[in-house]
């Protein structure tokens, strides 16, 4: 396929050293009259490759923590370097082509937009970064294929089900296949039946591509499936779990335990 993904000013990972690496990372936000701590001085690493769950309670900093690895937001202070990129040191322009390009989002709410079909829904980002033609759309019905859609091109989100409307939102993080994949609660309004298939999906898909994959879940039958948990507990990294072989129910304790120490 001609000129696809596209590379040109995308900006060029390293290819060695770990997917993420956070040093010292701090983020607060104002509320009313006073700045609540988000991050309070995280120090983190993600080797490249595999599954890794991030897990706290509510508060504990986990969508944040993932905002930031995705470009979506600067931290007040410390080092964020993903796929090879210090984050800091990116314009507006590198950031935006960062986001585009080297990281693909995942969201609960799926994030599609209503009024264009599934394949539009997949290409939308190939149109902002200035491509169309064929190669876009081939490259949009490549995905879907993939993820089992090809049928479901033409359709637009409310013909399509919830977990159907999952996977268009995973063959769009794909489009500029991003070394790294962030996912915040993919499964959250899903049943267990369909979220255990779209697991085993993203699972396929990003070993077909050697992505890394960063999760952020409450769920103990999603973090068990992720190899590494991450247990964050008021802004900092509570401690590491290896969960293989480990049974939700005893992932759910240890966790637990970690968030509450």
């Amino acid at each position: 396929m001609p000129n696809w993904p596209p590379t040109d000013g995308a900006g060029g990972s390293a290819s060695d050293g770990p997917a993420i690496s956070l040093r010292g990372v701090r983020k607060s936000y104002p509320l009313g009259n006073r700045n609540i701590e988000a991050l309070r001085g995280i120090d983190l690493a993600v080797e490249r490759g595999g599954f890794t769950a991030i897990m706290g309670p509510w508060g504990s900093g986990k969508t944040t923590l993932l905002h930031l690895l995705g470009g979506l937001d600067r931290p007040d202070a410390g080092e964020v370097v993903v796929c090879g990129r210090a984050l800091a040191g990116l314009s507006e322009r590198e950031l935006t082509l960062f986001r585009r390009r080297e990281v693909g989002v995942v969201f609960q709410q799926f994030n599609l937009l209503p009024a264009l079909s599934a394949m539009d829904n997949v290409c939308l980002g190939g149109l902002l970064d200035g491509r169309d033609g064929p190669a876009l759309r081939a490259r949009g019905m490549e995905l879907l294929a993939e993820l089992g859609l090809s049928d479901r091109a033409t359709h637009r989100p409310d013909a399509l089900s919830g977990g159907e409307q999952q996977r268009v939102a995973i063959a769009r993080a794909l489009l500029f296949e991003p070394p790294l994949l962030l996912a915040d609660e993919p499964t959250g309004n899903l049943d267990s039946a369909t979220g255990e298939l779209l697991w085993r999906t993203l699972r396929e898909v990003a070993s077909r591509r050697g992505m890394t994959v960063v999760v952020v879940t409450h769920e103990p039958a999603s973090a068990v499936q992720c190899g590494r948990v991450i247990v964050l507990r008021d802004g900092l990294v509570a401690g590491t779990l290896n969960s293989d072989g480990m049974e939700r129910g005893d992932l759910a304790l240890r966790a637990a335990v970690l968030a509450r120490a």
